[in-house]
């Protein structure tokens, strides 16, 4: 393939790769991706964690933030840059040690790759290194003669060998910046200066690119944070809190073996299909170790970068990994598994035998179309519902350009760097602190997987700042509910006029049986059916239960359906008639460990034809504490019955309570998301 054939695919499969990234893209998460892209917007140094130390990272976030600031535009932009890093490090890497004929084929299944589709729309450090890696290592090829997987190859001059091996040591230590665990990408150096025709000159520019990179580093630590070993400090302190981890006490080297494949299997997608090709094309690379020194630098490099993440450990009895399995932390090495399925695939080609060829082309499309039909149904995609933020800030911007409100919006401390995307200060919007003691007009943003995230965490536990999204829901007036996959995110609207929400407590009829029955499901289908609820004491409910709350009984006794009484009234500026009924559970589960969330079950109401409508996620700990769970009904008359089942456990009911009201005036209950 020549060289403008080569550089025609590489920029073919680039537009088409960033295509498929913006319609399929994510919002933020308010993770990572948002502190990093917070840290850069933020005046003065960022506080010490493993993510404000990651100086690559800020130094590219920086860029587009000089120019945009603190918006989505600058967000996306730092996402693209990082993204593009990690495909040109790649680029690179296939271009210097892979036949010519594997590069498209490589840069295809990343241009499609779930993977990748699902971070590079993320600003994280994980694409971005993995480029950087790669890129190293390409570089330093590069000075050994290496092209094309060709040894042998002299550079064109001895400037060319210092010059790459300086590039090389920059850019492994630019990856060992963005994250420590691409340290392992260095193991694979000695067998590249194994090949090279000058390796000491390869060798003295490689260590000076690192001693440049380190010594950059060092003096912006010192500068910023006034130690510049503080980094050190901070890994070397991560193995003991890895070690103490609830969720790494349950490893064991069986399961360490099969983590990675098994999180691939659940994503659903082709990905444990390459995954396991790779594994195959990485034996036929080991297979021609001796005569083939190219192969060998693929194998070493796919063997350091999957088995440092997959099995790297602080603790060998019982096993503790030093980091978990996610999808972000494959991304540092998944495209070494494409390459080695490609090099594997075209070494069957090369075969010529004719079926044989028809089969590798048929598996590669059904793979790769199946890869973008499950990747385009993804729930964390916003055109598939997971617009939480987009949905809010339009409901925002449309009741206040009905209303003629001021512009303000009030979030959790957790959730406020969000609405400064969405609701920008450049278009007038105020944000006002949580704490604030003031009673003037806001819109307020209920993240409620946030507040559930936090509201576990042992220093939030029981704290009484916690209590006001309760205090939200009876007091302010609603705009809109956002429902994804049984997430939960809601818009209120507070004003000096308390709201007019008259009640009905379905108390009583809910504590008798001739209301209510309550039935017990196993995990496996068997049903038990229990006394009234006064008489559970608590009721133990283990991992995978399901407690159904079934109407019966005639209206006058049935708790599901007395809420007909509401579904008539239709206040001037509501959206309909329908009763806001609201659950309240009294959870707890006991023998928790407060590093980890205990338990949690998931609520569903059940109308007349059996269809299930999510009612969102209940969390508890040790002490029992009160979770309320509320949503809208048109028609309360075909809600038949609400369904509890136990995700994690086990967990204790000691009582629910169920009332409903009619919605006030200036509740308006706009609806989005996939409902």
């Amino acid at each position: 393939m020549s060289r403008a054939a080569q550089i025609g695919w590489i920029v073919l499969i680039l537009i088409v790769g960033a295509g498929l990234r913006i319609w399929l893209y994510q919002e933020p998460v308010n993770s990572d991706d948002v502190s990093y892209w917070q840290m850069v917007n933020t005046p003065g140094p960022a506080e010490t964690s493993h993510n404000s130390l990651r100086g690559i990272v800020r130094l590219v976030a920086e860029i587009p933030a000089h120019f945009t600031g603190y918006t989505l535009t600058g967000f996306y932009a730092a996402a693209a840059l990082m993204a593009a890093l990690g495909y040109f490090g790649l680029v690179l890497f296939t271009r210097v040690y892979a036949p010519a004929a594997a590069l498209p084929w490589t840069l295809a299944l990343w241009a499609g790759s779930y993977i990748f589709i699902l971070t590079d729309t993320r600003l994280l450090p994980d694409n971005m290194g993995m480029g950087l890696a790669l890129g190293a290592l390409g570089a330093l090829g590069y000075g050994a003669g290496i092209r094309s997987g060709q040894t042998g190859r002299d550079p064109e001059c001895e400037c060319t060998t210092r010059a790459m091996g300086i590039l090389a040591g920059l850019l492994l230590w630019a990856a060992l910046s963005a994250r420590v665990t691409f340290v392992f990408y260095w193991f694979a150096v000695p067998f590249i200066l194994w090949v090279a025709g000058r390796p000491w000159r390869l060798l003295l520019g490689l260590l000076l690119g690192l001693a440049i990179g380190g010594a950059a580093e060092a003096l912006w630590l010192k500068w910023e944070y006034g130690d510049p070993l503080i980094r050190l400090k901070v890994v070397l302190g991560y193995g003991g809190d890895v070690a103490s981890n609830v969720f790494f006490k349950q490893q064991t080297w069986a399961s360490m073996l099969i983590r990675y494949p098994w999180m691939l299997r659940i994503t659903g997608s082709a990905e444990v299909f390459w995954h396991l090709l790779g594994i195959l094309g990485g034996l036929w690379w080991l297979w021609r170790w001796r005569g083939d020194p190219a192969a060998r630098i693929k194998a070493a490099a796919l063997a350091f970068a999957f088995g440092g993440i997959a099995f790297g450990v602080t603790r060998f009895d019982p096993p503790a990994p030093i980091m978990q399995e996610k999808v972000r932390y494959y991304a540092t090495c998944a495209p070494l598994f494409y390459l080695a399925a490609v090099e594997g695939a075209l070494a069957l080609w090369a075969l010529g035998w004719r079926r044989l060829r028809q089969g590798v082309a048929a598996v590669a499309a059904i793979l790769a179309l199946f890869n973008l039909t499950v990747i385009s149904q993804h729930r964390h995609l916003a055109r598939n519902g997971a617009d939480y933020y987009t949905a809010s800030a339009a409901a925002i911007k449309r009741h206040q350009a009905e209303i003629g409100a001021p512009k303000n919006v009030i979030m959790a401390p957790s959730s406020a760097r969000m609405a400064k995307l969405f609701l920008p200060q450049s278009e007038g919007w105020r944000h006002l602190k949580i704490d604030q003691q003031t009673d003037a007009p806001a819109y307020r943003i209920i993240d409620w997987r946030r507040i559930h995230y936090y509201a576990r965490q042992p220093k939030f536990i029981h704290d009484p700042f916690y209590e006001w999204p309760l205090q939200t829901i009876n007091n302010e007036a609603m705009v809109q509910r956002h429902v994804n996959h049984g997430r939960f995110t809601d818009v209120f609207w507070r004003d000096a006029q308390p709201l007019a929400r008259k009640e009905v407590s379905l108390n009583a009829a809910l504590n008798s049986r001739q209301g209510a029955a309550w039935i017990l499901q196993s995990p496996e289908g068997a049903l038990r059916t229990l006394r009234t609820p006064t008489a559970l004491s608590p009721l133990t409910l283990k991992r995978g239960e399901t407690l159904r709350i079934d109407a019966v009984g005639d209206d006058a006794q049935n708790p599901l359906l007395l809420a007909r009484q509401l579904a008539t009234w239709s206040p001037d500026g509501a959206q309909g008639g329908g009763a806001l009924l609201t659950w309240t559970f009294r959870l707890s589960a006991p023998g928790s460990d407060k590093r980890q969330l205990t338990g949690f079950l998931e609520a569903r109401l059940i109308d007349a034809q059996g269809r299930a409508t999510p009612l969102g996620l209940a969390y508890a700990d040790e002490q029992p504490s009160r979770i309320t769970l509320w949503r809208l009904l048109a028609d309360p008359t075909q809600m038949r019955a609400v369904e509890l089942t136990v995700k994690k456990g086990p967990m204790q009911l000691h009582g629910v309570r169920l009332r409903a009201q009619r919605p006030d005036a200036r509740d308006r209950f706009w609806m989005a998301g996939t409902q």
